[in-house]
Formats: structure tokens, C-alpha cells, sequence
């Protein structure tokens, strides 16, 4: 008999790593080689507009990036007022429906999926119809401010370098927060009647039992939808590039790199930022894999 159960795990495990393989196989030719091909690249001074004169570097690639690049240090500061603006009105934006959709009333259901939509809309079409609406010329929210009377002229929404970062987020920001949405909602769902019931005979108003009840037992699943902001703002490319293209004035260290590589085809030093950007999307997988092993602590 356990011949038997082994023979049959041992074809199972077969089969599985047969019909895994295809995929293994892709994977691994058009992920994993091509990030580890970079890397010796990286050590290189390599401009694919001049392949001739590629030259071993060494280290100088990276201290570059971090001693002498001033447009990294501007794409960095970029990217923290991106990610700070985005994960703060994902989170907040994410919260207050999550708190609404929580609530029984009529058409419950269709206003959730609603909702959803700017999640499922492709990025790079969010980017392409915010920059129609905050179009300067003809844009639609310039013809309803007009319209309402709230503005005499109209605002080149996206040529500011002020506020041309800050649309970015909120575009960013409105797609991603119906994602944390979902994610409060199902804690919101998982939380016992019995103690929203007891808090109320002991008195406490909403504010209260939303305070000091609610919010304690959000707090593993607000971690999460955090971290996980975190990663998106990080990485978000698509929504920037539609928007404003390479714009110095809105360009993260993803469209940096985007364009020191593809743009000005500086291929050994677009690797080595390439491996920064790694490294520093490490961190972040880290503390996503503890909290979610952690149970959100």
C-alpha cells in the first residue's frame, strides 16, 4: 500500500513538473537571464550608440549614481514626494470606501463594482484619459471649471512643475485605491458584530467605536495595503510616462532609468541603476513577506 502512495506522488510530482516547465522555461529565458546578464554590464562604461569603445569601469558606474549624478538625486526626490502623495491618498481615499461600501443600503452591490473600475482600466489608458481630461486646451476639467465659473482662463494642468508631480500621484492615487478598498473592506467584514454591539451599551459614539474598536483591528490589514502602496508607488511607470512623458519635473527614478537606458541608450550605467532600483525593491519585498508571514504585525 505505500508503494502504491509513493508511486502515485512520485507520477504526480512528474506531471507537475511537466506541465511547469513551459512556464519555468519562459521564465527563466525572459526574466532571469536577461537580469542576470545585466549585471556583469553594469561594470561597464557601454553607450550602444558608440559599441566600440565599451570599457570595464569597475564600481564607478554605481559611485556615480550616488556621488555625481545630480538628475538621481532630483529623480529621487521626485519619487519620495510621488510615493508620500500617493500612499497618503490611497490609503485615506481607500478607507473612507471601504467604511462606506461596509454600510448596508440600496445598490450596494453595483456601486462596488463601480469602484473598481479605475483598477481594472490598464494603467497606460488611466495615463492617456487623466491627460485628456487636464488637457490644457481642450480638457475636460478645464471646460467644467470654465463652465462653473470657477476659472476665467484655462490652466495648462500638466506644464506646471509644481503641480504637474502632485497630478501624477493623484492619478496614481486613484487607481490603486480601489485595490486597498477591497483589502479593508474584507477586514471590515471579518470584524465580530458582538464588539461594534458591546461598545454601543457601553456608550460609545461612532467616532469612538471607530477609534478605539475598529481601527486597532484594522491595523494588520492597513499594514498590508500599505506595504503594498508602497511597492506600487515605487515602481509606477506606466501612469507617469502617459502623463508627462520624461518631463524633468515629474521623473521618478523609474522613468530615469527608463531613459538613461532607452532614450540615451547608456546601457551600462541604465544596468547598474537597474541594480539600485533592485535593491531597493528588496526592502520593500521584505518587510511585505514579514508582515505577511508575521500576520500583519
Amino acid at each position: 500500500m505505500k508503494m502504491r502512495l509513493g508511486n502515485i506522488r512520485r507520477r504526480e510530482s512528474a506531471v507537475a513538473l511537466l506541465l511547469l516547465s513551459p512556464a519555468v522555461f519562459l521564465l527563466i529565458l525572459f526574466v532571469y537571464y536577461p537580469a542576470l546578464n545585466t549585471l556583469p554590464l553594469s561594470f561597464f562604461e557601454y553607450n550602444l550608440k558608440i559599441p566600440w569603445r565599451k570599457k570595464f569601469v569597475g564600481l564607478s558606474n554605481y559611485m556615480k549614481i550616488f556621488v555625481k549624478d545630480g538628475d538621481f538625486a532630483r529623480s529621487f526626490t521626485n519619487t519620495i514626494v510621488f510615493m508620500t502623495v500617493t500612499i497618503s491618498l490611497s490609503m485615506l481615499v481607500g478607507l473612507f470606501f471601504a467604511i462606506i461600501l461596509n454600510e448596508k443600503f440600496p445598490g450596494r452591490g453595483l456601486v462596488r463594482s463601480i469602484m473598481l473600475l479605475p483598477w481594472v482600466i490598464p494603467p497606460v489608458v488611466n495615463g492617456y484619459m487623466w491627460q485628456w481630461i487636464l488637457n490644457g486646451q481642450w480638457g475636460a476639467l478645464n471646460g467644467l471649471l470654465y463652465q462653473a465659473g470657477l476659472i476665467k482662463d484655462y490652466i495648462v494642468w500638466l506644464a506646471n512643475p509644481t503641480y504637474s508631480i502632485l497630478w501624477c500621484a493623484f492619478v496614481q492615487a486613484w487607481r490603486d485605491s480601489p485595490f486597498i478598498s477591497v483589502i479593508l473592506l474584507a477586514a471590515l467584514q471579518s470584524i465580530p458584530l458582538e464588539l461594534i454591539e458591546a461598545s454601543k451599551v457601553d456608550g460609545a459614539d461612532a467616532v469612538q467605536r471607530f477609534i478605539y474598536v475598529v481601527l486597532p483591528l484594522l491595523r494588520p490589514s492597513l499594514t498590508v495595503a500599505f506595504i503594498i502602496e508602497l511597492i506600487n508607488s515605487f515602481m509606477a511607470f506606466d501612469v507617469i510616462y502617459a502623463l508627462t512623458g520624461v518631463d524633468p519635473a515629474t521623473r521618478t527614478l523609474m522613468i530615469y532609468n527608463f531613459q538613461v537606458a532607452f532614450q540615451f541608450l547608456e546601457f551600462g550605467y541604465g544596468a547598474a541603476l537597474s541594480y539600485v532600483l533592485f535593491a531597493i525593491g528588496l526592502i520593500f519585498a521584505h518587510f511585505y513577506i514579514k508582515v505577511i508571514y508575521g500576520g500583519g504585525r
